[in-house]
């Protein structure tokens, strides 16, 4: 994952921190997809971009996952400093191909704000 090396944070704790921030994003290019999710996700799930990223937030909860990059303690600085090899080593990633919405250099960024301050993604 892009953001492990500068932030020292697992591997699968960065997917649960990102994934709901990541689903918003894909939502639009998704929703006939996300909706098949209703079955797992219950009712509404599918219905609009936090559907799915606040019922992910809600799985991860009872085991105290962070929702935020900045509540796992990545500092601000790292998204300052390094944000560009953060950004580089996002869009040169495998899973970046098989996403259903490829991110611009600038989507990525906002992203990355997104999932630092626990906005939502509305881009």
């Amino acid at each position: 994952m892009a953001l492990g090396p500068e932030s020292d944070l697992a591997y699968g704790r960065l997917l649960g921190i990102l994934a709901p921030y990541v689903s918003e994003f894909n939502y639009p290019s998704s929703r006939e997809k996300f909706g098949t999710l209703s079955g797992i996700f219950g009712p509404g799930a599918g219905k609009d971009r936090s559907g799915i990223s606040e019922r992910l937030r809600g799985l991860w909860g009872p085991f105290g996952l962070p929702k935020t990059l900045a509540e796992a303690g990545v500092p601000r600085e790292v998204l300052g400093a390094r944000r560009a090899i953060v950004v580089r080593r996002a869009r040169t990633c495998t899973a970046t191909v098989a996403n259903p919405r490829v991110p611009t250099e600038e989507e990525y960024g906002r992203l990355l704000d997104c999932a630092f301050d626990g906005t939502p993604v509305t881009f």
